[in-house]
């Protein structure tokens, strides 16, 4: 539920904020920010929640070109894994398709 209020907040948010655009006519002279501290943690928020994205909200350009060098680096360094599907398990715990294939003969009374 919480979900769902959070994403209609954000979709309203947004429809006021194209409206206001609209109206208004930009200034050559404008000092105020286009977004505040308080709709930027929303719009982190509602990322994580609706798309499962993580953000890292940094105040420097060094802060920032620090962290992309200590991802990159875990990234680099970790070992690559393959993810695992049901037909993996299946061929490592059972062999080649022609064994199950005898195996299922097998089953059956008589055989």
């Amino acid at each position: 539920r919480a979900h769902k209020e959070l994403l209609q907040q954000w979709k309203n948010f947004s429809k006021k904020r194209r409206r206001g655009q609209n109206t208004q006519k930009p200034a050559a002279t404008t000092t105020t920010p286009l977004y505040t501290e308080e709709t930027l943690k929303d719009a982190v928020a509602w990322l994580l929640l609706q798309h499962r994205v993580e953000c890292k909200l940094t105040s420097s350009l060094e802060e920032l070109v620090d962290y992309l060098m200590r991802l990159t680096r875990a990234l680099s360094e970790q070992p690559y894994n393959e993810t695992i599907s049901e037909l993996k398990c299946v061929k490592k715990i059972k062999g080649t398709f022609d064994d199950s294939w005898i195996r299922m003969l097998q089953q059956i009374p008589g055989v």
